[in-house]
């Protein structure tokens, strides 16, 4: 067993069962025939707790005890996505949206500032249009 495998997994454990409780936290449809807002993102969620506790449980039968190697760059990835949640649940959808894909887009060698910002201002205006203009999804 590596112990860094175990905590590290641990960690992003409890994040995904923290993301499991906001989505109960999303309004209920109107008709109990409907799936609603919050059923893919639930449905997610239980996939990736039920494989993530599937490699825990692996990694506790391992006989290996090697030096773990994480990946600096791996883990800042998570520690964006850990502030974008943060960032969502404060400020709002927008903001964090276009800062983290703006980062996102940086740390994997996008250098270019007409991309840095025509992607993520794209990806808002069409997240906005689908989801509040056509679907009249609330954020």
């Amino acid at each position: 067993m590596k112990k860094g495998n175990v905590i590290f997994g641990s960690i992003v454990l409890l994040f995904m069962c923290y993301l499991l409780f906001l989505t109960y936290q999303i309004p209920k449809p109107m008709s109990e025939y409907e799936m609603g807002a919050g059923y893919v993102p639930t449905v997610y969620l239980y996939t990736a707790i039920f494989l993530l506790v599937s490699i825990l449980i692996k990694e506790f039968l391992k006989k290996d005890d090697s030096p773990v190697n994480v990946s600096r760059r791996a883990l800042f990835f998570f520690l964006i996505i850990v502030a974008y949640v943060i960032g969502i649940r404060f400020i709002g959808y927008y903001i964090p949206t276009f800062v983290v894909l703006t980062a996102l887009l940086f740390l994997l060698g996008e250098r270019r500032k007409k991309i840095l910002l025509t992607v993520p201002i794209g990806f808002i205006v069409f997240i906005f249009v689908v989801f509040q203009k056509i679907l009249h999804v609330r954020f």
